[in-house]
């Protein structure tokens, strides 16, 4: 395009659009045609989200995060983030103003070749990055005084229960998790306990068996995330008193 004034020879003229994001992923901050206010400085750009394989539901291990660039004294570096392309995890919230991916994984399955777009106000464009995620089964496991894996418990007539109900998280990938602070673990019977034998809310079996038989009751784990999801999972428990 060319310009020109009365008197004078045209000169060329080029219009040229910045995005801080894309050009500081590229050789740091460049001082762009359309000028923002002074001290305007890009401290950090790009997302940091790098392929993850992570427990689905349950428990909350993890949190993905992005890395949010922050535009410095500019009233319109305001930084946005969409998904722009790619199947998203079911469960799972991108925010779109913090760049905080977090949420309750719902399905195990693979998250591959999805593109997360970020922006800033004022400047046109808008830079991608890949994510990629895969999210495994994970299992609860309970146990009865150190009895792992055969949810049976034995006991004579008379004798007290020493100890609670117990369990720890499989992953399903090999390794074990634990609860985070903020997810509270309800436990329930339904069906017949021995007489005598109770179960807390925590988890604890307690009290005196009272009479011999064998048989066997549900115990519900009720797994609350967030204030408003719940995983409910029921484990088969058999007792045998003498």
């Amino acid at each position: 395009m060319e310009i020109g004034f009365p008197g004078l020879p045209p000169v060329t003229a080029y219009r040229f659009s910045f995005n801080p994001a894309v050009e500081a992923c590229r050789s740091g901050w460049v001082a762009p045609v359309e000028t923002p206010p002074p001290g305007a400085s890009l401290e950090s750009a790009g997302i940091s989200l790098k392929p993850y394989a992570l427990p689905v539901s349950m428990p909350v291990l993890h949190e993905l995060a992005p890395v949010a660039p922050t535009v410095a004294g500019n009233p319109r570096g305001r930084t946005r983030f969409r998904v722009a392309s790619g199947k998203w995890p079911r469960g799972l919230r991108l925010d779109p103003d913090t760049g905080v991916i977090s949420g309750v994984p719902l399905d195990a399955a693979n998250f591959v070749d999805g593109f997360i777009a970020m922006t800033v106000d004022g400047y046109s464009g808008e830079s991608q990055v890949p994510y990629s995620v895969h999210f495994h089964p994970v299992f609860l496991k309970l146990y009865v005084n150190s009895r792992g894996g055969d949810h049976l418990f034995n006991r004579p007539v008379g004798t007290p229960l020493p100890a609670g109900l117990h369990y720890f998280i499989d992953d399903g990938a090999g390794g074990h998790g634990k609860l985070a602070p903020s997810v509270v673990a309800t436990f329930s019977a339904e069906g017949h306990l021995p007489a005598g034998v109770t179960l807390s809310p925590t988890g604890a079996l307690q009290g005196t068996p009272t009479t011999a038989g064998s048989g066997g009751f549900k115990v519900h784990v009720d797994i609350v995330f967030q204030q408003d999801f719940a995983v409910r999972q029921t484990l088969n428990m058999s007792y045998q008193i003498y």
